[in-house]
């Protein structure tokens, strides 16, 4: 076992327990969008436009009739001087308020999901460095964990702008996500003060910081910035090319 690559391993699994989560979130989030309760007035009685009563929260027959009404008086309301009708539903409109309502949120939730990965691949990244006592080691690791540091904290922000947070929001998860690091690092130190193999820590920490920036880079902003309608398709390409080589070029020095 001593060829076995646990380092790739330690990152498959890491990715694999990180889609889990994820997709799990999602799923309860889907489920509780479906069990969500019909609305009813207290009595579970309602009384359509003829006087008929509707017993045990029965909308069919009211919703219909309702609808003509509404639409018949919204036509009326829209008529102008001309005669000229214009057609317009509020209760459309109200949909679509709240179906953006409910996108925002899901955004919401991905960026959380995003800040929470991220936030995790940064005390692994402090892990790997407290826990080493090779000096080149520490080297090569810092200049990595600078360079990553700085893309990871771009794509978070990018991600918290389009979910549209709060601008204290922001602020409290960049705090947040800027101290993770140094407390891996604060860990990473009190672990190596103790008996073990800290060198076998350091690369495990490494391992799972690598299947977490994989995974947000793959499954989150690359989807997030190739999806369909998105413009600049040749630019991103660029990036992502440029991006690459920088990482691979990083790798003869560290």
């Amino acid at each position: 076992m001593n060829g076995y690559p646990f380092a790739y391993m330690l990152c498959g699994i890491m990715f694999i327990v990180l889609l889990i989560i994820e997709q799990s979130v999602d799923a309860h989030e889907a489920r509780h969008k479906e069990e969500s309760p019909k609305l009813v007035n207290d009595n579970n009685t309602t009384t359509n436009i003829n006087g008929d009563e509707t017993k045990n929260g029965g909308f069919t027959d009211v919703e219909a009739q309702c609808s003509r009404v509404s639409t018949t008086s919204q036509i009326t309301e829209d008529v102008d001087e001309d005669g000229d009708a214009t057609t317009s539903s509020k209760s459309s409109s109200a949909s679509s308020t709240g179906q953006h309502s409910h996108d925002v949120n899901m955004s919401e939730a991905s960026a959380i999901f995003i800040f929470l990965a991220l936030s995790v691949h940064s005390i692994f990244e402090g892990l790997s460095l407290g826990a080493s006592n090779n000096g080149s080691q520490i080297a090569s690791t810092l200049i990595a964990i600078a360079v990553h540091k700085g893309l990871a904290a771009y794509a978070l922000g990018a991600s918290f702008v389009e979910a549209k947070l709060s601008k204290w929001r922001m602020i409290l998860f960049s705090v947040i996500f800027a101290f993770m690091t140094p407390v891996g690092i604060a860990i990473g130190w009190g672990l190596d003060s103790a008996e073990g193999d800290t060198e076998v820590l350091s690369g495990i920490c490494s391992a799972l910081a690598a299947g977490t920036f994989l995974y947000v880079g793959a499954l989150e902003f690359i989807p997030m910035a190739f999806g369909r309608g998105s413009s600049y398709l040749i630019w991103k390409f660029v990036a992502v090319l440029v991006g690459y080589g920088a990482m691979s070029a990083l790798a003869i020095w560290t």
